[in-house]
């Protein structure tokens, strides 16, 4: 029997076939934490000869539902939501062993009919998990983090056209052998060089007009793509020389090349291991990029990012190696 606390909280999504039709989750992932909040609006009417508001002056409506989810990223079972991060996916088998390369890019049309149903199942305390359904799910920003002694973890913030507490809730089912990141096996090179770091974050933006409603129409209609979409990291390293400092200095632009992998846990028949790997064909350092005196510890580097379109290769692409035939 489920315990009264977030112990026996779960999460499940699916895509959907069209914007705000709710369909039935199915794919399970564990999460460290969730934050989607349901957002209630009061319309509130005070009128003269009244000195306190009437019943018949306040109407109340969901207007929608926002927040973020935190989890840690495994080996296997997110496929389905690292489409909803960029919009577009491709698998293929490599050579003939048992290994699959899924590849993840942004989609040409700002991710339009791109959307998930989202359950969350929030325990109270007499043990029952209580289902809060969220449907119209989008994707408008996300982002992967790493630290020393710590693993490969992925914040997604998402905007939701409404909410319901009357959906069954779904039985989790998760991927099986599936592995955590750990930061032993997480490396970068920048500009082809291997680079020294001690944490790691790499976010994606894509802003989105999600206040489409109208008269009669308290719903939204799915959010369009009303901004310029963004790629950008944070990294520390040690100051070693010059090069990274003359680099952002320079405004040069460098592919950056982040991987992480299983280490010796290989998909079977074949070496590889594992693995998730990030492209920035085009990024530059920003701001604050320089190396500075805050005592007598080694000097840290900062290696902050962003990606760039060079008209050739997407901004950023996402690689997930892993045994499973689809996403």
């Amino acid at each position: 029997m489920p315990v009264g606390s977030g112990l026996s909280a779960q999460f499940g999504m699916k895509e959907e076939l069209v914007y705000g039709t709710a369909v039935t989750v199915d794919r399970f992932l564990e999460i460290e934490s969730e934050g989607i909040e349901t957002n209630v609006v009061s319309i509130d009417t005070p009128v003269l000869g009244t000195q306190y508001l009437k019943t018949s002056q306040v109407s109340r409506y969901v207007k929608d539902a926002t927040g973020a989810v935190t989890l840690p990223v495994m080996t296997k079972g997110f496929g389905k939501l690292f489409k909803q991060l960029l919009g577009a996916s491709a698998s293929a088998q490599v050579g003939a062993t048992a290994e699959y390369k899924h590849t993840f890019t942004p989609d040409a049309n700002g991710g339009m009919g791109v959307s998930a149903t989202v359950q969350v199942g929030r325990p109270d305390v007499t043990g029952t998990v209580r289902p809060f359904t969220f449907e119209g799910g989008k994707v408008v920003s996300w982002e992967f983090s790493i630290g020393r002694d710590g693993v490969l973890k992925l914040t997604v913030t998402w905007d939701f056209e409404d909410v319901a507490t009357e959906t069954a809730l779904a039985t989790p089912s998760y991927a099986s052998g599936r592995m955590q990141f750990v930061w032993t096996n997480v490396s970068a090179t920048l500009g082809g060089t291997s680079v020294f770091l001690r944490e790691l974050t790499l976010a994606g933006e894509r802003p989105r007009d999600v206040e489409r409603t109208g008269l009669s129409q308290p719903k939204k209609k799915e959010p369009i793509l009303n901004g310029v979409s963004s790629v950008t990291g944070s990294a520390a390293g040690e100051f070693e020389s010059l090069t990274h400092y003359n680099a952002f200095i320079a405004g040069t632009q460098q592919a950056l090349i982040i991987t992480a992998t299983t280490g010796a846990t290989v998909i079977p028949t074949t070496a590889n291991p594992f693995k998730i790997v990030f492209t920035l064909p085009a990024c530059d350092l920003v701001n604050p990029g320089s190396p500075m005196v805050g005592g007598p510890e080694i000097l840290a580097q900062p290696l902050n990012f962003r990606g760039l379109d060079n008209g050739i290769n997407p901004v950023v692409t996402f690689e997930y190696h892993n045994d499973e035939t689809t996403i």
